[in-house]
């Protein structure tokens, strides 16, 4: 239970970046996944909260050849200009 002057005010709860394992077309990748929840002053009868999500992808996997691919449209590209 929380204490009645947090149910009064606004607050605000951050989690904390967890781990989190996601198999993606039969191979699993690891993203980290943190947020947090805040709860606006209340109202009268109203019971809102807000949740925020953040998921980091910077370490998602890339297949080998789509980096070809955008390198070979990068020279198709600059031929194309320069014609």
């Amino acid at each position: 239970m929380l204490p009645a002057a947090i149910l009064g005010a606004d607050s605000a709860f951050e989690i904390p970046p967890v781990p989190v394992s996601v198999t993606i077309a039969g191979q699993p990748v690891a993203i980290t996944v943190s947020g947090d929840v805040s709860a606006p002053a209340r109202g009268q009868g109203e019971n809102a909260f807000g949740l925020h999500l953040r998921a980091d992808l910077a370490d998602f996997p890339t297949p080998r050849n789509l980096n070809y691919w955008y390198t070979f449209g990068g020279i198709l590209a600059f031929c194309l200009g320069v014609a």
